[in-house]
């Protein structure tokens, strides 16, 4: 089988992708992949570091907030459907799968202009841009959540959750103590600001980071670039980037998490129970998102513009001290999706190819 995966500026589109193809290949399937990302994000190096083939095309992506970037970014979808119509041509994929990302955007055009399969899979809990402008062309449109379904016209439409990689439910605790430089004795918390890091979070953590380690120590995922003003203190280990053999230690060592509200850690967290602290970036698809979990009681949600190290530490409590709140947030966000999604996704990409009569 020959495989393209589009997504990318961010890992959010990229991982369950990823997740995806490791578990065809957990399967049995042989398939050859493509992974069709940005020239400049993250994706390129979690992609080499898995093993797989890597190109980049041009994208235009469309900015709510007022930029002078959206009056180029017709130009870069133009430039970027050429591009795919002859990386399709030359590559003759029997599938096409997506997760969101402008850059798959011209790509599933030119895969149903050229009558090849196209998953589109949504992971947040309202449509996005990028999936407005593919559904047309989807031949099957997977969900995370069962809310999202009336969303997406198409009758093909299927609630199957989130993928996320296998190796993330393999990891052990015990190995990440010497990797990371950690006591077994302490609890854990573990701050991720998504795939290319969030500066604000960054900050706040190394104002506050004495007080916080009072009660924890730290794992703190910085992003690549960004761990240059992070502090030198006891109990707290910086990592610019985690490939994912290291991150799914991170995972199953901490006892709780700190975030942003991508679809790709919210579904990480749900299927390990992770209690966690979620701070959306303000003005963007995560506030839906970190509604969401308010309203389930999945997570505990604050706000950036109103933030406050009493407010933190009230929820720092909630999340890591508190045994009673700690297991109703557990069970609470692992009851958010299903627990066997990759399998249901791969499930459906079989079936597209002809593999597998049902999902």
């Amino acid at each position: 089988m020959k495989i393209i995966c589009a997504g990318g500026g961010t890992m959010g589109s990229v991982t369950p992708l990823i997740a995806i193809i490791e578990q065809l290949k957990k399967q049995g399937m042989e398939a050859a992949v493509l992974f069709v990302g940005t020239s400049r994000g993250p994706e390129r190096y979690a992609i080499a570091h898995c093993g797989f083939r890597f190109t980049s095309i041009f994208s235009g992506k469309w900015r709510t907030y007022f930029s002078i970037q959206n009056a180029f970014a017709p130009f870069g979808v133009v430039i970027g459907f050429i591009q795919s119509l002859f990386l399709v041509w030359k590559e003759k994929p029997d599938i096409i799968l997506t997760a969101g990302s402008f850059v798959a955007v011209p790509l599933a055009w030119a895969g149903r202009l050229m009558h090849i399969p196209v998953l589109v899979h949504q992971q947040d809990i309202h449509k996005g841009l990028a999936n407005r402008l593919m559904e047309w062309c989807a031949t099957k449109i997977t969900v995370t959540f069962q809310e999202t379904l009336h969303e997406f016209e198409s009758t093909q439409t299927v609630w199957t959750g989130n993928p996320v990689r296998p190796i993330l439910l393999e990891a052990r605790a015990h190995d990440a103590i010497a990797r990371f430089g950690i006591s077994a004795q302490k609890k854990t918390l573990l701050v991720v600001g998504g795939g290319t890091g969030s500066l604000w979070l960054n900050r706040f953590i190394a104002e506050n980071i004495q007080n916080i380690t009072q009660h924890c120590q730290v794992i703190h995922i910085t992003g690549k670039g960004k761990a240059d003003h992070s502090p030198s203190a006891p109990d707290y280990s910086v990592q610019e980037f985690l490939e994912y053999p290291d991150m799914a230690l991170a995972y199953a060592v901490s006892d709780a998490v700190v975030c942003r509200a991508g679809l790709s850690t919210i579904s990480e967290l749900s299927q390990l129970s992770k209690p966690a602290i979620v701070i959306p970036l303000p003005d963007s698809h995560q506030e839906d998102n970190a509604g969401y979990l308010w309203e389930k009681k999945a997570a505990v949600v604050l706000d950036q513009n109103d933030m406050s190290w009493e407010k933190f530490l009230k929820a720092l409590e909630k999340v890591l001290i508190n045994q009673q709140d700690r297991l109703e947030l557990s069970k609470a966000i692992a009851d958010l999706t299903p627990q066997d999604a990759t399998e249901k996704v791969a499930a459906v990409v079989e079936e597209m190819l002809g593999m597998s009569k049902k999902y």
